[in-house]
């Protein structure tokens, strides 16, 4: 996936094994949430789909990046750089989770471990700018693969796995587009099998081929 860096792979057998020191590994169903702004996390994911994102005083989230596997998230945190971020898994997701505290020591002692760690950083940036553009400047189609995204998300953080109660013209207003782009669009993802609709009801079936789509993979 563009954006997403291997930290384990950027790694020679003998620094990824210094790093796997302590390390353990786990399943969530989906719509977990992994950590939140106050931990201190160092996950790699193995499958699945994570989300990373903010949340506002009044509840509202707007998502910074979405990481999928093989790609490791949590390094500033590891760092001690405080970030109003928390992270959501949006299919079952099976995490490979690293001993923060060693990793932060290897990361003062380790060149290798520094670097690999330095890269994924700089690729997060990269990805969070991407979405940024999408929100503002993207096509239609990601525009609405991004706003479909946070309204699934939303809905599993509550506790709601159902489908989305929008019309055409909602997600339109949402967008700044036409209710007939929106349409369109809507009919196309549904033929590929992303997304399930009806009349003011529409079910995301495939939430990691909507994330290729923000991501300008599709």
């Amino acid at each position: 996936m563009a954006g997403d860096v291997d930290l384990l792979g950027l790694l020679s057998d003998d620094a990824r094994s210094r790093l796997l020191l302590g390390a353990r590994s786990f399943t969530l169903p989906a719509g977990s949430v992994t950590y939140s702004p106050e931990e201190t996390v160092a996950d790699v994911v193995e499958s699945g789909l994570v989300r990373i994102f903010v949340s506002s005083a009044d509840g509202r989230q707007a998502s910074f990046a979405y990481v999928h596997a093989p790609s490791f998230y949590g390094a500033p945190t590891i760092l001690g750089v405080g970030m109003p971020t928390s992270a959501q898994t949006l299919t079952e997701t099976r995490l490979l989770r690293l001993d923060a505290r060693h990793m932060a020591t290897l990361f003062e002692e380790d060149l290798e471990v520094a670097k690999a760690l330095a890269h994924v950083m700089a690729s997060r940036i990269s990805q969070a700018a991407r979405l940024v553009t999408v929100r503002s400047l993207g096509t239609v189609r990601e525009r609405l693969a991004y706003d479909l995204l946070e309204r699934a998300s939303d809905q599993m953080l509550h506790g709601d796995a159902s489908s989305l109660r929008v019309t055409h013209e909602e997600l339109a207003e949402s967008i700044g587009s036409a209710r007939e782009v929106v349409s369109r669009i809507l009919g196309e993802l549904r033929r590929s099998g992303v997304i399930n609709a009806s009349p003011g009801v529409l079910s995301v079936l495939e939430l990691e081929r909507l994330a290729a789509i923000v991501e300008g993979l599709i």
